[in-house]
C-alpha cells in the first residue's frame, strides 16, 4: 500500500487539502497528492527534496513522455506534471522503493520496449482479424 507523508511540505495544508465540493466547510485530500505518489512510485524517488527535485522532475517527465499523463483534469484532458508542482511538493515522502539512476533507466527501457512491442502485436492481430472477417 502506498503511504504518503505530507507533514514536511511547507504549507502542507494549503498544498495537500482542498475545499470539499459537497460541504464547503470541510477540507479533503487533494487528488493530486495521489498522482504525486504514483510519480514517486514510478520514478523510484522516496522523498522529494531541494537536492533531488530536478532528478525527480526529469524522471517523471520521461514517464509522461513514454506513457502519457498519469492523471486527468475534471474534463478528461491530461494533467501533466509541472515544475511548480514539484516545487510545491518538496518535503513529500513515501514508502516507495528507491531506484538508482541505472535501475530507473533499466526499468524504463524494459517498460518502453514491452509497451511498443505489445502495441505492434495488437495492431497486427487486429489487422489479421479484419482480413479474415473480410474474406
Amino acid at each position: 500500500m502506498l503511504n504518503l507523508n505530507y507533514t514536511k511540505i511547507a504549507n502542507w495544508e494549503d498544498v495537500c487539502l482542498i475545499t470539499d465540493l459537497v460541504d464547503p466547510r470541510k477540507k479533503v485530500e487533494n487528488p493530486w497528492n495521489f498522482a504525486m505518489g504514483l510519480y514517486m512510485m514510478h520514478t523510484g524517488v522516496q522523498r522529494i527534496t531541494h537536492k533531488n527535485a530536478a532528478e525527480f522532475y526529469m524522471r517523471a517527465k520521461l514517464i509522461e513522455a513514454c506513457f502519457g499523463s498519469l492523471f486527468t483534469n475534471g474534463d478528461g484532458t491530461p494533467r501533466l506534471l509541472t515544475t511548480d508542482d514539484v516545487a510545491k511538493y518538496i518535503g513529500l515522502s513515501s514508502n516507495v522503493s528507491v531506484y538508482t539512476a541505472a535501475q530507473f533507466f533499466s526499468h524504463l527501457r524494459k517498460d518502453v520496449v514491452r509497451n511498443l512491442t505489445e502495441h505492434m502485436e495488437a495492431t497486427l492481430k487486429a489487422q489479421d482479424k479484419a482480413a479474415k472477417t473480410a474474406a
